[in-house]
């Protein structure tokens, strides 16, 4: 398969050669590459000078996400550039920082709302070629239409960007597209959930003012039931679909992703602008992912844990028929013929309430959506499996909604269902206890907890939403203090006798389903990462946390 010769070299003597390849051209393609090469007057300075020419641009792109830091380690400076390399590869970099094509915004609102886009043609053809992002988000503002105010937000001009994962895997592609066929700039990005959102936060070290865009971008794909995609584009989210015919056919929810990708963005933006989190509390422009998974009633979780979700074929055909219609907008939750919008408090929320209405007390937070965690060593757990990570991580999670909510004294709209949901939790919360807690008691709590959401599931899956009421934020702020009362007291019972903390268990139900008893699995790395950030220990017992892990 490799080009074959025989070399005699005298001393000091040098040979070169060049293999070039692309295989993503076809024959023709091939042929044109081959005359191109052989019409070259100096065929070696050529070459030479388009590897150095790519390789500066290269260095270039990669210089925006601060790949060029330098320490007197070589090793470590490659290391460091490698690294932002794979980072920006997985979720993209801002083409040209700040600045948007006003051109390539209106190609991009056409393909996710053509009906949003004709409203406001006139208002885009009154706008310069190139425009300040914070200047064109207030002029977006200033007409009051919550779409164009949500798809001005999901706007971001990334590139550079291809989905990471096994390239054995027949999803996954690796092209990086930087250029259309006339060679002009593409900004497009694509990428598994979890991979696109981590590093996005780590390419907003950069660009910082994109933090708030991405966190709507993040709020306004996950569902009502409070799960995510499997992948997000910048034309708008995907999810995976069963295929008898594929054996890597597979779906489900991912049930860490809404807790722990979400808050370190919140988290993030906060230091770079102050208050916006809370100014968006009461915003109404934020929408649901229609994924048409449907998570089973709770008795039938219980009786089967693995097989949770079905396929709703006539949802997924309702979707298809809006997309065709009006564009990838045609995935959201629509009602009245329009995007249906809800408060960033709810989407805030409904995550967190979905979370601990799958709390296993003195053992995790049950993973019973058909996929595992993250971590691969979780695939045998799906069904049985408890996550403390998770549990550790929802921790910290509360623990900034209540800062958030506490100096917000105001009143935000909420969905009728939700509301009942989040009441009904609190007032289950605040009836159970905390701790020592024995099997009965502890399936008695499940299914409180099960049936609440489950009840929730039943009335959106039939009907959607049918309205809001005005809740004070001292109602989100009173769940957060009683479930994190109840997380604490899980957290207590998890430390081991080596000094380490629980990261994974198993949930053995009774077969008279009147009790629920928790099998503590070995120790994993995760689990400690994940309590010291919890926020329930001191700096004393972190410091006992790390001893332990040298131990």
């Amino acid at each position: 398969y490799f080009l074959c010769t025989e070399l005699d070299l005298e001393p000091g003597e040098t040979r070169t050669w060049s293999i070039v390849s692309d295989v993503g051209f076809d024959q023709p393609a091939v042929t044109s590459l081959r005359r191109q090469l052989r019409a070259l007057p100096d065929r070696t300075a050529d070459l030479t000078a388009s590897l150095r020419d790519t390789s500066q641009a290269l260095i270039e792109t990669m210089a925006r996400a601060d790949a060029l830091e330098r320490t007197g380690d070589e090793v470590a400076t490659a290391h460091h550039f490698s690294n932002v390399t794979y980072n920006v590869m997985r979720g993209g970099i801002p083409l040209d920082g700040y600045v948007v094509d006003t051109a390539d915004f209106g190609r991009y609102l056409e393909q996710r709302n053509g009906v949003v886009a004709s409203n406001h043609r006139g208002l885009l053809s009154t706008l310069n070629p190139e425009i300040n992002r914070s200047e064109l988000l207030e002029l977006l503002d200033a007409t009051g239409d919550a779409d164009l105010r949500r798809l001005g937000r999901g706007y971001l001009p990334f590139s550079f960007s291809r989905r990471h994962g096994d390239p054995s895997r027949p999803w996954n592609s690796f092209s990086i597209r930087t250029a259309d066929e006339h060679g002009d700039p593409v900004t497009y990005f694509e990428g598994n959930w979890r991979d696109i959102f981590q590093n996005w936060e780590a390419v907003c070290a950069s660009y910082p003012m994109y933090l708030p865009d991405i966190v709507s971008v993040f709020v306004d794909a996950s569902t009502p039931d409070g799960f995510n995609p499997y992948r997000i584009t910048s034309n708008g989210i995907d999810w995976e679909v069963p295929d008898p015919e594929e054996p890597w056919s597979n779906m489900g929810y991912w049930g860490d992703h809404q807790i722990i990708d979400l808050l370190p963005l919140l988290e993030a933006t906060d230091p770079y602008q102050p208050g916006t989190i809370e100014q968006l509390l009461s915003d109404a422009r934020f929408a649901y992912a229609d994924v048409p998974y449907r998570i089973a009633p709770y008795e039938e979780i219980v009786n089967d844990p693995k097989a949770t979700i079905e396929y709703d074929e006539d949802a997924a055909s309702e979707t298809a028929a809006r997309v065709e219609a009006v564009g990838s907008d045609g995935r959201l939750v629509w009602g009245d013929g329009a995007v249906h919008h809800v408060t960033f408090l709810e989407k805030l929320v409904v995550p967190a309430l979905a979370k601990l209405s799958n709390f296993v007390p003195a053992g995790g937070i049950w993973m019973n959506t058909q996929r595992p965690e993250w971590n691969d060593a979780n695939n045998a757990l799906v069904g049985y499996g408890l996550s403390m990570v998770t549990l550790y991580q929802l921790r910290a999670y509360l623990d900034y909604l209540r800062r958030l909510v506490a100096s917000a004294n105001i009143a935000v709209d909420m969905s009728h269902e939700v509301a009942d949901w989040l009441g009904a939790t609190i007032d289950i919360l605040a009836a159970g206890p905390d701790r020592e807690i024995t099997d009965q008691g502890r399936k008695k709590l499940m299914d409180a907890l099960g049936t609440a959401f489950s009840d929730y599931r039943r009335r959106i899956y039939d009907h959607g939403f049918t309205g809001t009421t005005s809740l004070d934020v001292s109602d989100v702020a009173r769940l957060c203090d009683v479930a994190i009362a109840h997380l604490d007291g899980t957290i207590a019972t998890s430390r081991r006798d080596d000094g380490l903390y629980d990261s994974y268990n198993l949930v053995h139900i009774s077969n008279d389903h009147q009790a629920a008893s928790v099998e503590r699995l070995g120790e994993m790395l995760e689990g400690q990462v994940a309590v010291i950030e919890s926020g329930v220990l001191d700096a004393d017992q972190c410091a006992d946390v790390v001893d332990a892990l040298f131990e």
